[in-house]
């Protein structure tokens, strides 16, 4: 953690904060997200970065540079991206051309595909979780945000989870499909059902 220094707060999450930082051996941005432990069962950054790991993929996800335990802490440093989706369509007067719809849902499928070829289901398709990349890659849609993505498939066994009636809610009610509001267990289905909500 030494190599980077934190700037100042971009937001607040369900668990902790997120910030911009900067990579002083680089002097590459960077973004810090900082959960703290005391929240108990609920240590999201070490799920999203064992998600990130699993993916292992740097172009249509974030490049994830550290992941540590510091005092009562946990941090997951990340590539800065560009701005999400959701900032854009607001940019833009809440109007978004048929053909910019279409290219972004092109891309949203390959990267939804992606993910469940990994046996992950994101379990928050959101457009505040949709961002473009930077430089090089500006015209590529990617993911973010795997705090309460989860395995549908037993890595080992490759046998799928038994379906459960009892769950906590997971996602965000605007977007969650019908099955995520009955409290019972997501699967592909559902990424695919919140993507169409979106």
């Amino acid at each position: 953690m030494e190599q980077f220094k934190i700037h100042y707060k971009l937001d607040k999450g369900g668990f902790g904060d997120i910030y911009l930082g900067t990579n002083k051996n680089t002097n590459e941005n960077v973004i810090i997200k900082i959960e703290f432990q005391k929240f108990g069962k609920h240590n999201s950054l070490i799920k999203e970065y064992d998600i990130y790991k699993q993916l292992n993929n740097d172009i249509y996800f974030p490049k994830v540079h550290l992941y540590t335990q510091e005092k009562d802490t946990n941090i997951l440093i990340l590539d800065i991206n560009g701005p999400s989706i959701y900032k854009l369509f607001k940019k833009y007067n809440k109007l978004f051309s048929l053909k910019t719809i279409i290219m972004i849902s092109i891309q949203l499928l390959k990267r939804i595909k992606y993910i469940h070829s990994k046996h992950i289901i994101h379990c928050d398709i959101k457009p505040d979780n949709i961002i473009l990349g930077i430089g090089s890659n500006l015209n590529i849609i990617k993911i973010i945000d795997f705090g309460i993505s989860e395995f549908y498939c037993d890595l080992e066994t490759n046998k799928h989870k038994e379906f459960n009636e009892n769950k906590s809610f997971k996602g965000t009610a605007f977007y969650s499909s019908i099955n995520a509001q009955k409290k019972v267990s997501l699967s592909r289905r559902d990424d695919l059902e919140s993507l169409g909500y979106m």
